[in-house]
């Protein structure tokens, strides 16, 4: 079986929605979680939608949280654009994450210095929105923010 079917089928859980899908979605979030692989958190990152069931959705940011710290940083920097236009809310909720873990967010800075500068912006952007959104994690956010490459 290839990364693809356990993916497909996961959008299928995920479209169809029917009664016990959360269980059975986040049973497959388990296995596809143990891959380590930038395609496949890539795809289960394009799945976070404002919409969903939080608890469906933390499952997908635990699964992808699994990977390798530079895997999973690059794959959030490749969806960082789509994922702020699509689903802002959870965009924030992850860069949060990512600036709560210090491993992370050194991973995260460093791999996006080399980004083209509209991944920046939109990281600045989600970072400037959590800063609005989340007034007592300004402070610690302002110097997240002061970080970020120009």
């Amino acid at each position: 079986m290839t990364i693809n079917d356990p993916m497909r089928i996961l959008e299928n859980i995920l479209s169809e929605r029917k009664p016990g899908y959360v269980i059975e979605a986040v049973t497959l979030l388990s296995e596809l979680s143990e891959k380590n692989n930038a395609r496949c958190i890539a795809g289960i990152l394009k799945l976070l939608d404002d919409a969903a069931p939080d608890e469906l959705m933390y499952a997908l940011v635990h699964a992808v949280e699994k990977s390798d710290g530079v895997i999973y940083c690059k794959a959030v920097l490749d969806a960082v654009e789509r994922l702020w236009t699509i689903s802002p809310q959870w965009a924030e909720r992850l860069h949060v994450r990512i600036m709560n873990s210090p491993a992370t967010a050194d991973a995260y800075l460093s791999l996006l210095d080399s980004t083209p500068p509209t991944t920046r912006s939109t990281v600045r952007a989600i970072y400037e929105a959590v800063a609005r959104n989340r007034p007592k994690l300004s402070d610690k956010v302002s110097s997240f923010i002061a970080r970020l490459p120009a």
